[in-house]
């Protein structure tokens, strides 16, 4: 997963987001997904590639 497709799932729009954005933007679309309240049959997947898309912006901040 590139860091531009990341971004997009996460809906930052900042070509240059800070970790700061994207952990608020981590925890709205968590709070939205997590198969707790989300009870779509395919939460577990949309939660899934929510999490990947922040493994992928964090790490470039390591």
């Amino acid at each position: 997963m590139t860091f531009e497709e990341s971004a997009s799932i996460l809906n930052i729009s900042s070509k240059n987001p800070t970790i700061d954005e994207i952990k608020n933007a981590y925890k709205k679309m968590a709070k939205k997904y997590h198969p707790d309240i989300y009870k779509e049959q395919d939460s577990n997947e949309k939660m899934a590639i929510i999490n990947k898309a922040y493994e992928t912006l964090k790490s470039s901040f390591e």
